[in-house]
């Protein structure tokens, strides 16, 4: 025999279909009141449903004139709220037409109709259901036969008129158990069938915050499975599931607890969800080196678009360049050897992206698959591809975990139709639960009363979803709520929770032993004396005590002898930066280049030119008008004026240049960095210092090997190796500027410095190990060129206009070796402690230094790291 059980919600459906599965109950169909409706209705028609509705919103608003509503329309939420306010008007039953003269009812009116008109053919709204299911009443014995109600405790009005329709002609029993009863159901044929509510035990709990409400529910939930309970007997609920769904993603992954998300899995907690966020992300905001590496990495190996690309297609990405435009991308590929065979597979790619949200459809079929362009069809159908990022975070996916073998966690509205044998209700704050009442977006009170428009308010669904669960719950009921907000306000107690649990709820403290642990860290963290006896603890402990000691330890930095990342870093090429930082600090070095610490800082839109930017436009600048000049016969000689005409012509190149492949400033504070780079460069070039006989003139001169690329022409074979004196230890760089004489036995080099002049620069030589390029390039010069030339090595200041030659260069240079020789041999014994460059708030690896380092660890370490680096810190005093 047919007969109907109908229900509410997806879990209700789901669980009341396998339980009416093993009972075998042949005949019986499970229904919401919707699919009740629209079986009556017949001819394939079924309610329309909230995605569809918003979609043909979506679909009609451009074309409408919305009246009063038309500043509003192309809003991102206005979506949402327009299909959430026809929702109110179509389930309220009553008679909008009636409310017509008002300016805003009447917009609405002409959304409606358009909607409507927009919906596909089987999809039509609740009253048109409801009207022609309640035409074919007759047919009810036929399609529904008996008919029960359970697990309900309220039906919006347009769902009541059908139902009492449907009680004249079929049975219909109202199966409240212990529930409250509406009031509407008396003096009808519906049977109601009631029972005596369950007695569960009781218990409440005050928690710190949400974060640590959903510890002690996962804390519980451990606790009655180790009792033997079935985890779908169990059950974790809250009025609105937003405020705490964060949480539970991240602390269900560390329980390892399957757990189920009745209401949906957020869509971002889901690497389907990211790769879609990853995507709009590029088109909103548009190309940048991080976007687009993230994004690929996302969805590569999905993308047939891309599967071309190889693994380390990165590589060949400058990286610090933020690549903000489709031309700095092309660039970025044309001047690396792998480029060509990235460059085909990616930019089609780039190209489509730097379009923005117009080509969002398009971009999604190209780049996603499966779950993440589901992800991506229905935030482009839930509001505009403007507001993708935020239609995104809003969409919620199924988990695949089945809701009847694992732990559940619901709203009370969903507990509340499907009870279960053990119970922790959380949230329970004033300010959540019962949550307040607020007038519709669109319709406000004085226009239709708040009651009138929607009958069921939050508030009483609150009220009554948790009496029903009190009263629903055989096992066992567990209260909690948190004591403060996430900002630090203090919270208050729902008015729900009876006075004697509030008074004999428990106080939980954050850090307290639990006796059954949430995950192996809680357990551990609980249990400090447990944890010391594993072998992590153990490392951090002794490294704690290390830090502590006055002598150095392996934590400090001591390695064993000649260990073979050290001899890999020092077979490397080296410059001035790599030197320095040998010198200067020995376990900085090792941390950069022999464990690879690096992390690339740049801006995708920056507000001014940082100095590292500033100083390579003004080299760029030199080497253009240098290069211009002596191809005219040379720089020495030249006018003033036609040296200031070459430096604008080259600041116009390497401006245009830099624009390619690096963002930029805004206009105005660009031009007048310019401006500042053309003054800079006047005065390096304009600079009084005699000719060398016969000068010829280089720049960005290459020297030491392995460059790419090699700008313009040099006086010696670019790939030549260089080594400092008495070392293997290679090195290469760009000299600035080298002036050679006609015999070649001459040669002045110079650096130019772009920051402020040094108030003792006279006496500055070594500069404790910091001022290296004069140096490096008279190794270079003199290896290259031979011993016989002599060389003037200097650095030029050219905001201060003033240069500084190399005093005594021969004796320098045979010191800086000895010093150089005497870092390395350190290294290779296993020296590798922090120097004096630890100490500069400018160091860029304090963060894996202890906190504070420079006040107390450094301090207190100081006398044994000199000690043990011996002679090595000599280099440290000299001027």
């Amino acid at each position: 025999m047919r007969n109907t059980i109908v229900v509410h919600g997806r879990l209700a459906m789901r669980g009341t279909r396998l339980k009416v599965a093993r009972k075998r109950q042949i005949g019986t169909q499970v229904l919401a009141i919707e699919h009740v409706a629209a079986r009556l209705a017949g001819g394939f028609v079924k309610v329309v449903d909230v995605a569809t509705l918003r979609a043909a919103v979506t679909s009609v608003v451009e074309t409408l004139d919305l009246g009063e509503l038309e500043p509003i329309k192309r809003l991102p939420g206005f979506p949402y709220a327009a299909a959430a306010s026809l929702m109110k008007l179509w389930m309220s039953g009553i008679d909008v037409e009636s409310f017509a003269s008002h300016s805003r009812i009447a917009a609405i009116l002409t959304l409606d109709a358009a909607v409507r008109q927009a919906l596909p053919p089987g999809l039509r709204p609740h009253d048109e259901v409801v009207s022609a299911a309640c035409a074919r009443l007759s047919h009810a014995p036929a399609v529904l036969g008996p008919v029960r109600i359970e697990g309900m405790t309220e039906l919006h009005p347009i769902w009541r008129t059908l139902l009492l329709g449907i009680s004249e002609h079929v049975e219909v029993t109202w199966d409240a158990g212990p529930r409250e009863v509406p009031e509407w159901l008396s003096g009808t044929k519906v049977e109601v069938l009631t029972k005596l509510p369950t007695t569960p035990r009781f218990a409440s709990f005050s928690c710190a915050t949400a974060r640590h409400e959903a510890i002690e529910a996962f804390r519980w939930a451990r606790s009655l499975l180790v009792l033997g309970i079935p985890a779908g007997d169990i059950a974790i609920a809250t009025a609105s599931t937003k405020d705490y769904d964060d949480h539970f993603a991240a602390l269900a992954r560390d329980a390892g607890i399957g757990i189920h998300f009745v209401h949906g899995l957020m869509a971002v907690h889901t690497a389907e969800g990211q790769a879609a966020a990853a995507l709009a992300d590029v088109l909103l905001r548009g190309l940048s080196q991080k976007r687009v590496r993230r994004l690929v990495d996302l969805i590569r190996t999905d993308a047939e678009a891309l599967s071309a690309l190889p693994d380390d297609w990165d590589a060949v990405l400058p990286p610090d360049a933020a690549l903000t435009t489709v031309g700095r991308w092309r660039k970025a590929f044309e001047r690396h050897h792998r480029g060509a065979a990235i460059k085909p597979v990616l930019m089609p790619v780039l190209e489509l992206l730097a379009q923005g949200p117009s080509v969002a459809a398009e971009a999604g079929e190209l780049l996603l698959s499966g779950q993440s362009l589901a992800v991506w069809q229905r935030a482009l159908v839930d509001g505009p591809a403007t507001a993708l990022d935020q239609t995104i975070q809003g969409l919620r996916v199924d988990d695949g975990v089945d809701p009847y073998s694992s732990l559940a966690y619901m709203s009370a509205e969903s507990l509340a139709t499907m009870p279960r044998k053990h119970v922790r209700l959380i949230g329970l704050t004033s300010r959540s639960w019962p949550r307040g009442i607020s007038e519709d977006a669109l319709v406000p009170s004085h226009v239709i009363a708040t009651r009138d428009l929607d009958p069921l308010p939050l508030a009483e669904e609150d009220r009554r979803d948790f009496a029903t669960i009190l009263a629903t719950t055989s096992g066992s009921v567990t209260l909690s709520w948190a004591r403060r907000d996430a900002d630090g306000r203090v919270l208050g107690v729902s008015s729900l929770v009876p006075e004697k649990l509030v008074k004999e709820a428990i106080h939980y403290r954050r850090v307290r032993r639990p006796h059954h642990a949430m995950s192996e860290a809680d357990r551990l963290l609980a249990r400090p004396a447990e944890f010391a006896l594993t072998d992590r603890a153990e490392s951090a402990l002794n490294c704690w005590y290390d830090w502590h000691d006055t002598d150095v330890t392996a934590h400090d930095g001591l390695i064993r002898a000649d260990h073979p990342r050290i001899k890999a870093a020092l077979k490397q090429y080296h410059s001035t930066t790599s030197l320095r930082m040998l010198l200067r600090d020995p376990l900085g070095f090792v941390w950069q280049y022999a464990l690879g610490f690096h992390a690339p800082e740049f801006d995708d839109e920056p507000l001014i030119l940082d100095p590292r930017h500033f100083g390579n436009i003004l080299h760029d600048v030199l080497r253009r008008t240098v290069n211009s000049l002596e191809a005219e016969g040379g720089l020495a000689g030249r006018t003033p004026e036609r040296i200031r005409k070459a430096i604008d012509f080259a600041a116009y190149d390497a401006g245009v240049n830099f624009k390619i492949t690096q963002p930029v400033p805004p206009k105005l504070i660009w031009h007048a960095t310019m401006d500042e780079i053309v003054a800079m460069a006047e005065a390096s070039l304009l600079h009084e210092m005699p000719a060398l006989p016969g000068q010829v003139s280089y720049t960005e001169v290459a020297f030491g090997g392995g460059h790419d690329p090699v700008y313009g022409r040099t006086p010696w074979d670019a790939d030549m190796h260089v080594k400092v004196p008495g070392t293997d230890i290679k090195i290469r760089g760009y000299i600035d500027r080298l002036d050679l004489s006609d015999t070649g036995l001459m040669a002045r080099v110079m650096d130019y410095k772009s920051g402020k002049v040094p108030k003792n620069l006279p006496e500055i030589v070594l500069n404790g190990g910091s001022e290296l390029q004069r140096c490096l390039y008279g190794f270079a010069v003199r290896a290259l060129l031979g011993d016989d030339v002599s060389i003037e090595s200097g650095l030029l200041y050219p905001r201060g206009e003033a240069y500084a030659p190399l005093p005594e260069a021969d004796d320098v240079l045979e010191q800086l070796a000895g010093y150089v020789g005497i870092a390395v041999d350190g290294l290779r014994a296993g020296n590798a402690l922090p120097g004096i460059e630890a100490h500069s708030r400018y160091n860029d690896l304090k963060f894996a230094l202890p906190a504070n380092a420079a006040s107390t660890y450094l301090k207190r370490k100081s006398v044994a790291v000199n000690a043990a680096l011996g002679t090595a810190t000599e280099i440290w005093e000299a001027a």
